[in-house]
């Protein structure tokens, strides 16, 4: 009976499966993407025709079998390195190794020779639409910083691999991945790869593959001066004149990158120094020109969208809580919507936050805080316009604790966008993107940290947890004026408005569960508690909406409510001195929470601790010494 012998990549139907042609080796190496499951996986393999190649073959997959499986259990590796997620030996004796990847990944240098080769498409009222890595655009400001940006990542990858005492030793075009989803920004493109040549530095003899004399001297310098190169290639810079052609900050990280600093016959690189440098010159770049006053545009959604009706609502409401007389606000117009905003962000210099635990940015105007992302147009790859997507009047305590940067320049209310894309009039004074780039999108922290956050959070989240048990899910009808002579006296007419409260128990499935894991009595037993003793009475309480107020980023709508008494035909009966009709649009429907009064003090310092924690976010040192006490 014959033994079949079929290769892994042969196992695969051919509809799903496609050679890497630009990353396969003839005779040694080929590299495929397939689809399992509806998941993208790169697949390596080395295969031998011969003795001599089989030992060779062997040698480099067993070397990066080695390295790779030591950043499996790495903190934060996938990020910013190709991680391994499988390595075998097929029935046809290849040698494999499987990488997640997505479809349209690939290495840098065939993304280059794309970018190079595709002409620039220039649209009806657009400009050129280079890439931001293209020859002709590289050096502008903003594929600067967005170069940077990404710089920092590799940065961040060769930190983890020398932290596993690994040596990339093979750092260029074809070892770093550009990443094409569509679901990151340019900032997240480039990942490090290729660890074919990679070597522990606690061992003395190399791979046979290496082919380098034995006497080869090889240390971890040699990463960081393989990325000084790497940099200079990408901005087309030789090495004798990058100090004449960067701003001062981008050519002493280039520098300390190439010469490092010498530590007896060693040369090494201070990586906070360079994390600083770096992000030093995004700040220097994000500057340049600012002896003047820069436009930004920002728009929102047409008369009869529901984003704009929102907008229009929360400036409404506040116009009659401040009694302002300028507008009718109960006839607001369109026009008055966008004059109040055109007025309300005249600033020079203006604030954003960076709200990146809500995935967003956030305007401060002289009275509102607008939330706001891209406006995308075909034409534009650029961030050429912003987009307002919510509105709202209150400042949530939080914002304190967010990252900010002030920007120069004036700001410019524009109601149709698209007639100002038509004067084709940007340039990178113009993008948001230039400044945007300046926050810092991830916080990379270690083993010990992360342990130390997540026991702050989960005690955080036992309290909080706690804390909900408390509400409970009710249905409210309002009590019309010709039921209130039923109540037998129990309700006088004394000009407030009073309303039955139904407890929903087969709603109130999230408080049952959390009542059970924290060995509480159920929900509906503890409400019945607050008015079943005379003695204990509970008659101050607060009625909270289920949904998200339109005049604040995070709060609900509250209000307070008093418990009048209980009637054979009327159930529950409490009375509030505004209709909630106010807050809640269709009364007889929605859903709406009630806890009591003085669980409010919980609920306040439940909110302190989360801008704590918020805070906490932000400080790695304050992080790393809480982690670690020793630390100095």
């Amino acid at each position: 009976m014959e033994i079949t012998t079929m290769a892994f990549i042969d196992s695969i139907d051919d509809e799903f499966k496609i050679k890497i042609e630009e990353e396969s080796q003839t005779d040694l190496l080929e590299v495929w993407k397939y689809l399992d499951n509806d998941t993208v996986f790169k697949l390596k393999f080395w295969h031998a025709k011969n003795s001599l190649n089989e030992e060779l073959a062997k040698e480099i997959w067993l070397n990066e079998t080695r390295q790779l499986n030591k950043l499996k259990s790495v903190t934060n590796a996938e990020k910013y390195l190709e991680v391994i997620h499988d390595s075998f030996i097929d029935n046809s004796g290849n040698y494999c190794l499987i990488y997640p990847t997505d479809e349209e990944s690939k290495t840098l240098d065939t993304k280059l020779i794309a970018i190079e080769a595709k002409p620039a498409r220039i649209g009806l009222f657009s400009k050129s639409k280079s890439h931001w890595l293209s020859k002709d655009k590289i050096m502008s400001t903003t594929s600067r910083m967005l170069l940077w940006k990404n710089i920092l990542r590799l940065i961040e990858g060769i930190e983890i691999l020398h932290g596993q005492d690994i040596i990339h030793r093979n750092i260029n075009t074809n070892s770093v991945i550009y990443k094409e989803s569509e679901e990151i920004d340019d900032t997240e493109r480039l990942v490090l790869s290729g660890f074919e040549k990679s070597l522990d530095f606690n061992k003395i003899n190399k791979p046979i593959f290496m082919g380098e004399h034995k006497d080869v001297i090889c240390t971890t310098h040699q990463d960081w001066s393989d990325l000084g190169v790497l940099i200079l290639e990408l901005l087309g810079i030789e090495s004798d004149s990058f100090q004449e052609k960067l701003l001062r900050n981008e050519a002493l990280a280039v520098r300390l990158l190439l010469e490092g600093h010498s530590t007896g016959h060693t040369k090494l690189v201070d990586k906070t120094q360079l994390k600083l440098l770096v992000e030093q010159a995004i700040t220097d770049l994000s500057e340049v020109d600012n002896s003047f006053s820069p436009v930004f545009y920002i728009t929102t959604a047409g008369f009869d969208s529901e984003i704009f009706g929102d907008i229009r609502n929360v400036i409404k409401n506040y116009l009659i809580d401040n009694a302002v007389q300028n507008y009718d606000a109960q006839n607001l117009t369109s026009s008055d919507v966008i004059d109040i905003i055109k007025e309300d962000i005249t600033l020079d210099p203006f604030r954003i936050f960076n709200d990146r635990y809500r995935n967003g940015f956030i305007l401060k105007g002289k009275n509102f805080l607008y939330r706001f992302k891209k406006f995308k147009h075909v034409n534009f790859d650029d961030w050429y316009v912003s987009y307002i997507t919510a509105i709202y009047d209150s400042v949530p305590d939080w914002l304190n604790y967010a990252e900010t940067i002030e920007i120069k320049g004036s700001l410019i209310f524009i109601p149709n966008a698209f007639k100002l894309m038509q004067k084709n009039e940007f340039s990178d004074e113009n993008s948001w993107k230039l400044k945007l780039i300046q926050f810092k999108k991830e916080q990379k922290y270690t083993d010990s940290e992360l342990q130390c956050l997540q026991g702050l959070l989960l005690s955080f989240a036992i309290d909080v947890a706690r804390s909900e048990t408390e509400k409970y899910l009710i249905s409210l009808d309002r009590i019309e004026d010709d039921q209130l002579k039923e109540g037998k006296g129990l309700i006088l007419d004394d000009g407030l408005f009073y309303y039955t409260l139904e407890y929903k128990k087969e709603n109130n499935d999230i408080n049952n569960k959390l009542s059970d894991s924290l060995s509480l009595r159920q929900p509906f037993d503890r409400f019945k508690q607050h008015f079943s003793d005379p003695s204990k009475l509970t008659d101050k309480w607060v009625i909270e909406t289920t949904t998200k107020s339109r005049r604040s980023t995070d709060k609900k709508d509250k209000l307070d409510a008093e418990y009048v008494g209980q009637s054979p035909n009327l159930d529950y009966i409490f009375s509030t001195k505004q209709p909630l009709e106010r807050s809640i649009s269709n009364l007889s429907e929605e859903l709406v929470r009630i806890y009591p009064k003085d669980h409010d003090g919980t609920i306040a310092q439940i909110e302190r601790r989360e801008r704590i924690f918020y805070f906490l976010l932000n400080q790695s040192s304050l992080i790393s010494s809480i982690a670690d006490p020793s630390k100095k």
